[in-house]
């Protein structure tokens, strides 16, 4: 024992063993590196892997959300069935949706230049149809939700029809069309003919002013 401390009291001995221990050290460092940084690497890829599911699972919940409310929207249609001299006579037809239609209103401008409402109100998809009634009497100008209705009136042959709801969640809705009423006239041959009743959309802008 008293030779290894008198060969280690020797400064060159000393300085190999201390350059020796540093090197064990160094490696045992390293070693400890690589395995600290394959530790992290597998923690990463980890938690990208959770936050790619996570971010996959958030998109797909969005998807449904957005397919469940396309799928719940009210979709509803009108037509005048009558057009008597004060008021007009209609129903309003359901279109598409599981979720009912609120705050109904059937708005009708004539070529005379009045203008028409009606109130359905409420309509679920069970109804299918419900018939409603135009008159002038709660009409207004100011409440209309159509600008063109408010501002110009039809050309003869013609009037504009008008339909605003609401959804569940308080969403509004609606659409205006230009019906065409049934008049002669002659194909592009020259030969007089009757064209129907049709309706094209508009007058613009088709969709209504929520106010």
């Amino acid at each position: 024992m008293n030779d290894f401390w008198s060969w280690l009291s020797e400064p060159l001995n000393l300085t190999a063993v201390a350059t020796g221990v540093l090197a064990v050290l160094a490696a045992v460092a390293l070693i400890a590196n690589v395995f600290l940084t394959a530790a992290t690497w597998r923690a990463t890829k980890l938690q990208t892997e959770e936050l790619r599911l996570f971010e996959a699972q958030l998109q797909l919940a969005r998807e449904q959300a957005a397919a469940a409310s396309a799928l719940a929207k009210p979709e509803i249609r009108a037509n005048v069935t009558k057009k008597p001299d004060r008021f007009v006579v209609g129903e309003v037809v359901w279109s598409h949706g599981t979720s009912p239609a609120y705050e109904i209103e059937v708005w009708v401008k004539l070529a005379d230049g009045r203008l028409l409402l009606g109130r359905p109100r409420y309509m679920a998809p069970a109804d299918r149809r419900l018939e409603f009634v135009a008159g002038e009497a709660a009409a207004s100008n100011f409440k209309c939700p159509f600008p063109t209705f408010s501002s110009t009136k039809p050309p003869l042959g013609e009037y504009w029809l008008g339909v605003t709801w609401r959804g569940a969640d308080g969403a509004f809705w609606g659409y205006s069309a230009r019906i065409i009423e049934e008049h002669a006239g002659v194909d592009n041959d020259g030969r007089p003919v009757t064209f129907g009743q049709h309706s094209l959309p508009g007058p613009g802008p088709v969709t209504p002013d929520a106010g």
